[in-house]
């Protein structure tokens, strides 16, 4: 599995957007990543507006929700 990219990373693409005017995919040729990339970090960004936290930052247990009765069950059982 490949490493995830930096954080520095990130924040250069995006102030190379915002700042100088480049186009996203220029960008992501610029710092050699893919177009996919840079467009998917620019739209976190422009939602969260702190560059590089992505959707690994959520807070609030978004994934947990549609399991909630589930695990409450599961941790009843487990505390008896």
């Amino acid at each position: 599995m490949s490493k995830p990219y930096s954080e520095d990373l990130r924040v250069r693409l995006i102030a190379a957007v915002e700042q100088e005017g480049v186009s996203r995919r220029e960008a992501g040729r610029r710092f050699r990543v893919s177009a996919s990339s840079s467009v998917r970090w620019l739209a976190e960004h422009s939602q969260s507006a702190a560059p590089g936290r992505g959707r690994w930052a959520v807070t609030g247990g978004r994934c947990l929700r549609p399991n909630a009765t589930g695990l409450r069950r599961w941790s009843r059982r487990r505390t008896i």
